[in-house]
C-alpha cells in the first residue's frame, strides 16, 4: 500500500491528536524533515501567509533548507514524499493552515502526486466554530509578543475587545469558514478521497473507526484515551462576545448542519 495523507486544519481541532495517530501506524514513513506543519503550500499560495514565507538568509540547519527549496520548488516537496514512499507504506503532511488553499491550489498538489502515481487522501478535522475561535485566539495571545500581533491578535489590550477584532479578522476567517476549504477540497479530490471529521468525534469507537479505515491505518482503539481537546476559555471573553462571534459563523452552522445533521 502507497498513500499520502494531506491534513488541512482546521487550526486548534485536533491536527496534533491526528498526527501523532498517523505517525504512530507501523507503515509510517519518516524522513529527514519535521513530521508536521511543513508549511509548504500555504505559505506559497495563501497571499494572507505570504510574510511567513522562508528566506535563504534564515536557513539553519537541513531541515530548513529542505523547506526553503520545496516552498522555491514544489517538485523538491512531490520527489522528496515520492521516494520515502518508493517501497510503499503512508507518509503525511498535516498543516492546519492548508484549510485557506483554494480549490486552484489544492489541484496542485493533487497533479503533482498523480504525476508520480502517489494516491493522496486528503482529511479536515474541525470543531464548534467559536470554540475553535477562543482555542486560536488564547494561542496567539499567548504567542505575541509586546508591541506585536500573532495572527491579528495584539498582546496588550482588553481580552474581548482583542476577541472581536480577531474572529472578524482574515485570519480566523480563513481558518473557521469550514464551509470554504470542504467545498474546495471536495472540488479537488471529490468524495471517494475527502472526508470531513468533527474533531470531537473521533473519540468513540464509530468514528474512529471511519477515520482509520479512510487513512488506510490500523484501528489502535488505545489511542481513544488520549483525547488532547479542552474547550476551557482561559482568558476571561465576554459571553456577549462569544455570543457575536457564533452570529458571526452562523452560515457555518447552517452549512455543517446541512452536511451533518449531528452537528
Amino acid at each position: 500500500m502507497k498513500k499520502f495523507i494531506l491534513g488541512i486544519g482546521a487550526q486548534k481541532s485536533g491536527t496534533s491528536w491526528l498526527h501523532s495517530y498517523i505517525k504512530q501506524d507501523k507503515n509510517f514513513r519518516s524522513g529527514i524533515l519535521r513530521d508536521k506543519e511543513l508549511h509548504v503550500w500555504d505559505w506559497r499560495e495563501i497571499p494572507l501567509l505570504h510574510e511567513h514565507r522562508r528566506k535563504l538568509t534564515d536557513i539553519r540547519g537541513l531541515n530548513s533548507f529542505y523547506l526553503w527549496r520545496m516552498e522555491q520548488n514544489p517538485e523538491v516537496y512531490f520527489n522528496y514524499f515520492a521516494r520515502l514512499l518508493a517501497k510503499g507504506g503512508i507518509a503525511a503532511d498535516i498543516t492546519p493552515s492548508y484549510s485557506g488553499l483554494s480549490a486552484h491550489g489544492l489541484q496542485k498538489v493533487r497533479k503533482g502526486f498523480a504525476d508520480r502515481d502517489v494516491p493522496v487522501s486528503c482529511v479536515f478535522s474541525m470543531r464548534d466554530p467559536v470554540s475553535r475561535c477562543v482555542s486560536g485566539f488564547n494561542m496567539n495571545r499567548i504567542k505575541a509578543k509586546e508591541g506585536t500581533r500573532s495572527e491579528g491578535v495584539a498582546a496588550e489590550g482588553d481580552v474581548t475587545d482583542a476577541f472581536r477584532t480577531y474572529f472578524q479578522s482574515e485570519n480566523c476567517i480563513m481558518r473557521t469558514r469550514y464551509e470554504n476549504t470542504i467545498n474546495a477540497a471536495l472540488e479537488v479530490f471529490g468524495e471517494d478521497n475527502f472526508r470531513a471529521f468533527i474533531y470531537e468525534d473521533f473519540f468513540n469507537n464509530q468514528n474512529l473507526t471511519e477515520l482509520t479505515q479512510f487513512l488506510g491505518l490500523e484501528y489502535r482503539p488505545e489511542q481513544l484515551s488520549k483525547k488532547v481537546f479542552s474547550a476551557k476559555n482561559k482568558l476571561e471573553i465576554a459571553d456577549e462576545a462569544l455570543s457575536d462571534c457564533a452570529k458571526f459563523y452562523s452560515s457555518t452552522y447552517a452549512a455543517m448542519s446541512d452536511r451533518l445533521s449531528k452537528t
